[in-house]
């Protein structure tokens, strides 16, 4: 994605921000909640067990296999959410609104921007200049960070949204 400081506004993609108006950069980490991950994998889990432990008792072999299909669904879909590497989201503070503007896989290109954006807000008619961020995420990537860590609540890219 590409950020542009040029002529006194912030370009994050096709957003532009006024420097001059900007109060506040800074960032926020978006984590999946692996504890309610672990929680709903055990409820998950111990409800197959509770439907097909008794029909492998009356029908054998047939259930056997697909309980063993189900736990291993169910463990693919745990393990999937653990292994999710945080996001850390670029925070502006445009006006007295927080705005979510960008949000990165790697913190360290975050860091950058930020020091990048401070600076200009000192001089925002001197600096110009353009970073491309290889590691934005958008879309539904952000979808499965949401409420609980499950992948049920859309980020908007709106302030005081709290994931997880």
């Amino acid at each position: 994605m590409r950020v542009r400081i040029d002529d006194g506004w912030l370009w994050i993609g096709n957003e532009a921000f006024p420097l001059r108006h900007i109060s506040h950069v800074g960032q926020r980490t978006l984590e999946v909640d692996r504890q309610a991950a672990w929680r709903r994998f055990g409820k998950l889990a111990g409800i197959s067990l509770l439907l097909f432990v008794p029909l492998i008792a009356i029908a054998g072999d047939v259930f056997t296999i697909v309980l063993l299909a189900v736990l291993t669904a169910l463990l693919w879909w745990l393990l999937s959410r653990l292994h999710k590497p945080a996001l850390y989201g670029l925070v502006i503070h445009v006006g007295g609104t927080r705005r979510d503007a960008l949000w990165n896989a790697v913190k360290s290109e975050l860091d950058h921007l930020v020091r990048e954006i401070t600076r200009a807000i000192g001089r925002p008619d001197a600096v110009k200049t353009t970073f491309y961020v290889e590691h934005a995420v958008q879309g539904d990537y952000l979808r499965r960070y949401g409420a609980g860590g499950h992948g049920e609540q859309q980020h908007l890219g709106l302030a005081g949204g709290k994931a997880g």
